[in-house]
């Protein structure tokens, strides 16, 4: 009925209070479809009756329900803001978009319900959308004052109020760059971080959180804004870079994730062979000619087809790289080799760290299959090692490791090689990553996620490297697949083994059957024979050093006594209750 008197649009004295009344019941109401009634009533009403000054007085009523005690009444309320900020005319917001903007940004840090969080992010995003420019500038503004703050609680609200921008916006926030990189380029800056080590722990928690919103408001900028191509401002763009690089490796799990993501932007940006093309295209050619003896016919033929093959990718609408000058980014371009090699050594670290979680991991082995796929065209002509033997002295480590407990938050260990001595290449990639697969097989067997992210790697790379390429590193690949296929225990993970299995498949489709044949067989036996070698070498550590074979045997008894009694633990009906703090 009252739907019905609202479109009559009956003016009487009693409609204002029953609207505040109804205004109330939006907010206030415990069932859903009375709050949506409501709500759909007190709309109609705003937009259809003459309110003039009124109107004010209602809006300002939403707004305080922004801190309403209830969660379902401050959902309700953001409900009814986006509504309005949809539906109302474009000169009615931009009159209240203070009354507006500053107390819902409050509510992104706030607020404690995670649903209502989002709910100010999108009902924020919509009043951006409808607003003007300079009434967007001036909100910017402000949110750049905050995030020049020295608060990291302002800092990490302006951070989320960016990102909210950047969506809202779009490729139109190009224009705020200038602005807005050179602050979040030295909140980043490592440096300016050391202090938290000396800080107390909410400290460090809120520094830690300000880092992870900084960096997510930086990875949609990078999405929307193509800041991975981005040509001005080059020197805060590499400090930006190399700020991030470094935070790969940060204590914290989320803002290694953030940093790997951003990184992963970076790269979908590049073709590898462009990306190589800008650095050695003109010097390979150079150095071809000095190796490589041949004639003048010889070095202009070279020449026409390196034209015609420029023409051609112009003609399929490629870009020829190596003359687009403004494509150079500094911070790839200036050693390149070098900056694959460390980020390469940061990504494995972040696999084989005890945070690493399953999103993680996927976003590593994604970053790097992009840096194989640069490492094979930078030296195609690598030198290849035989890796089974090395592999296998690892697994003796690790189990040594594993008897003594080792230590879990010891990323490098054995895998911190000399990097002066050594030069980036697809077997040291490889090296690497087999590693970390021993390493997990030695510390953690029931866990899989490391070995798992190796072996789709490892599939990845012979997809790269194909049928020409692959015979070199085949041994390696197959002693790590071939591991996790033979292993008999009953912890033997069996998603693990058909993962492998369809790995070797794949193997054996692209070297054919019978070079796979001859390269498995030699690898199994190499296997056996360290194996065998390993325990002739302990049964005669036994008899030349009993203590120490003593000492060991008690202490693998030592460890599935451990493991008994939390067994049995875990069996109890009490285990997973939290006991009470004792008083004092």
């Amino acid at each position: 009925m009252l739907k019905a008197i609202l479109t009559r649009k009956l003016v009487a004295p009693e409609i204002h209070g029953i609207m505040s009344k109804i205004s109330d019941l939006s907010i206030t109401q415990q069932s859903s479809s009375v709050r949506l009634q409501c709500r759909q009533v007190m709309h109609q009403f705003l937009l259809d009756y003459p309110l003039g000054k009124k109107l004010k007085r209602h809006l300002e009523f939403y707004v305080k329900q922004l801190s309403f005690s209830v969660e379902s009444g401050r959902e309700s309320a953001l409900e009814m803001l986006a509504t309005i900020y949809s539906s109302f005319p474009q000169k009615l917001l931009v009159e209240h978009a203070g009354l507006f903007y500053i107390p819902m940004a409050t509510r992104l840090v706030n607020d404690d319900s995670a649903n209502c969080r989002k709910l100010t992010a999108l009902a924020l995003i919509t009043l951006l959308d409808k607003l003007s420019l300079e009434k967007r500038d001036e909100l910017f503004s402000i949110t750049l004052h905050w995030l020049q703050d020295t608060k990291p609680a302002h800092q990490r609200l302006a951070a989320q109020l960016t990102a909210i921008f950047v969506e809202a916006e779009e490729e139109e926030f190009n224009r705020r760059l200038t602005q807005v990189l050179p602050v979040i380029c030295d909140i980043i800056r490592p440096e300016n971080l050391l202090e938290e080590e000396l800080g107390e722990e909410n400290e460090m928690k809120a520094q830690d959180h300000l880092m992870f919103h900084v960096m997510s408001a930086l990875c949609k900028i990078t999405k929307q804004c193509q800041l991975a191509t981005y040509k001005d401002q080059p020197e805060i763009i590499t400090s930006m870079w190399e700020s991030l690089e470094s935070h790969l490796v940060h204590p914290h799990s989320w803002v290694r994730l953030m940093a790997a993501r951003l990184f992963g932007e970076l790269f979908a940006a590049w073709q590898p062979h462009h990306l190589v093309a800008i650095v050695t295209d003109a010097d390979a050619s150079e150095a071809a000619a000095a190796i490589t003896p041949s004639s003048e016919s010889q070095q202009k033929k070279k020449k026409k087809k390196k034209k015609k093959n420029q023409k051609e990718m112009i003609r399929d609408g490629g870009a020829v790289v190596k003359s687009e000058e403004g494509k150079r980014m500094e911070y790839l371009h200036s050693n390149l080799e070098e900056r694959m090699m460390g980020l390469a050594d940061k990504f494995c670290k972040q696999l084989n760290s005890s945070m690493v979680t399953k999103e993680l991991a996927e976003q590593v082995i994604k970053n790097v299959i992009f840096i194989s796929k640069v490492v094979r065209i930078l030296n195609p002509r690598e030198a290849v090692e035989e890796l089974e033997e090395e592999d296998e002295e690892k697994e003796e480590e690790g189990d040594e490791e594993k008897e003594e407990e080792g230590d879990e938050e010891k990323e490098g260990g054995e895998e911190k090689m000399d990097r002066e001595n050594e030069t980036l290449s697809t077997s040291w990639i490889l090296k690497r990553m087999s590693r970390i697969a021993a390493t997990e097989v030695a510390k953690t067997p029931k866990i899989t996620l490391k070995r798992m992210s190796v072996i789709k790697w490892i599939a990845a790379t012979a997809l790269d490297l194909g049928q020409g390429s692959l015979r070199p590193y085949l041994p390696s690949m197959l002693h790590v697949v071939g591991r996790e296929v033979n292993d008999k225990s009953a912890q033997a993970d069996p998603e693990l083994k058909t993962l492998c299995q369809e790995v070797l498949e794949l193997l054996k489709s692209l070297v054919g059957l019978d070079v796979f044949s001859e390269v498995y067989a030699a690898v199994q036996r190499d296997s056996n024979e360290t194996r065998m070698a390993r325990k002739r070498k302990r049964a005669l550590e036994a008899v030349a050093d009993p203590e120490k074979a003593a000492l060991r045997k008690m202490k693998k008894q030592q460890l599935k006594k451990d493991s008994r009694k939390r067994k049995l633990q875990m069996m109890r009906p009490t285990y997973h209750i939290n006991k009470r703090p004792k008083q004092t």
